[in-house]
């Protein structure tokens, strides 16, 4: 971990400095990981179930041939505590509300004779990946889920690799179950997503896809998404970042904390300590040093760590520059004003207000939605929302006497185009219009 002198350096090493690299893998791997990844897809359109069950073999170690889980088996749930079904509730209820402050409204616009609306319809099937291996991550699968149901999605699908000789985790069951998901397949990999964007013998073919995932998902995720015979996705999303301005007054260890609660996700997770004080910068150093002795994800945060960025800067604003350029999936701000502080964001995918608004908190319990944009996306774009799974259809109703006012401004401009068919199709009308006219008046 570097200590870098803001100050001190060129803008050009400032901007090496706040790049990333290439999403979800390192440059020199990129072309690796997309050939193998391309390989996968390929084989899951060509060859459906009988590739996915390879790829399970191959990279799993599991022979599998039945994806689908029962949902409705209730021994499994109740293998889950008491406790553990608490929090789990108390998240979805959190989350819901939350969420259901977002649900977007139709509008509507009344003209001289024409009317125009647009509504929010529901994507009917979406496809939600929640990853599994090392830990079962129940979040991620409410943070998805729950607005696929206020949102309306009829039919939400559920693919997630076990982490144990389960099929599927205890966890995830109650969760999917609370969420009113009943399809639900256990299946992971870039095999997954292949079988959500073409879907096979087994698996329906989805209309979205949602839910981040390691660097095969995650480039899986952006392949299916720009194949026409493939499907839209949610947003790349590439390592985990979090970034938190700190100033004298900061708590060291909890600062430390925050970092290391993003850096024990993926060896390649980012962190970065923005400071005005040189003090607090090394009392992080030695939190990071002592803490990370005690968390279980030893082999990750040995690659991840060293790749803490230290940033020292002359004061809070020049911070927050540090902060809008960088574009964080999560912004920390734990400084004497942190409120005043936070009025200056201008890129960032959530933001955490002062020394209590611990990042894990909204991980999990708080509401807000943890699938944000990554490497610098949140200049752009925000998190997940309930208009992900929905789209807009605008509506238009225009009578007789609302043509007429209408049609001849649109006729000239069809002209100035050179389309004399958009020129037509309105001139038919207005000949129409006109002979009931002079009927009208024969009679």
């Amino acid at each position: 971990m570097k200590i870098i002198n803001w100050n001190d350096i060129s803008d050009k090493d400032r901007g090496r400095i706040l790049s990333r690299g290439a999403i979800g893998a390192k440059e020199s791997k990129a072309e690796e990981l997309q050939a193998k990844v391309r390989g996968v897809l390929n084989d899951v359109k060509a060859n459906g179930d009988r590739a996915l069950s390879y790829y399970t073999q191959l990279f799993e170690g599991r022979e599998i041939t039945q994806f689908q889980v029962d949902i409705s088996d209730a021994g499994e749930v109740n293998a889950l505590g008491l406790a553990e079904k608490k929090a789990i509730e108390k998240a979805f209820e959190n989350i819901n509300a939350f969420h259901e402050l977002q649900k977007p409204k139709s509008l509507r616009l009344e003209g001289e004779g024409y009317s125009l609306w647009r509504e929010y319809l529901s994507i009917e099937r979406v496809g939600i990946y929640v990853p599994g291996g090392t830990a079962p991550l129940v979040s991620t699968l409410l943070m998805t889920a729950c607005l696929a149901r206020i949102a309306g999605c009829s039919e939400v699908v559920l693919v997630t690799p076990p982490q144990g000789k389960k099929p599927i985790e205890p966890a995830i069951l109650f969760a999917a179950r609370l969420c009113g998901i009943s399809e639900v397949y256990s299946l992971g990999g870039a095999q997954a997503i292949g079988a959500l964007a073409y879907g096979t013998e087994s698996i329906k073919k989805v209309s979205k896809i949602f839910g981040p995932g390691n660097a095969y998902v995650t480039e899986a995720k952006i392949q299916v998404s720009q194949d026409r015979a493939g499907c839209p996705i949610d947003m790349p999303a590439g390592p985990s970042e979090v970034l938190v301005i700190a100033d004298g007054d900061a708590n060291p260890s909890f600062v430390a904390s925050d970092l290391l609660a993003q850096a024990e996700h993926d060896p390649e997770s980012k962190g970065v300590l923005v400071s005005t004080s040189l003090e607090l910068i090394y009392k992080v150093q030695s939190e990071l040093m002592s803490q990370s002795k005690t968390l279980s994800r030893g082999t990750i945060l040995q690659s991840s760590m060293p790749e803490i960025l230290l940033i020292l800067v002359k004061d809070n604003l020049e911070a927050m520059e540090v902060s809008n350029a960088y574009a964080p999936e999560h912004l920390l701000i734990q400084t004497k004003d942190p409120l005043s502080l936070a009025s200056k964001v201008k890129n960032a995918g959530s933001v955490f207000i002062g020394p209590w608004s611990a990042e894990s908190l909204g991980d999990y319990v708080t509401g807000p939605n943890h699938v944000l944009p990554t490497s610098g996306y949140a200049r752009s774009v925000g998190g997940l929302s309930v208009e992900h799974f929905m789209k807009s259809t605008t509506f238009q109703h225009v009578k007789e006497d609302g043509f007429s006012a209408l049609a001849q401004p649109a006729k000239i401009l069809g002209g100035l185009e050179g389309l004399d068919g958009h020129q037509e199709s309105l001139a038919i009308r207005l000949r129409a219009l006109e002979a009931v006219f002079l009927k009208k008046n024969e009679s």
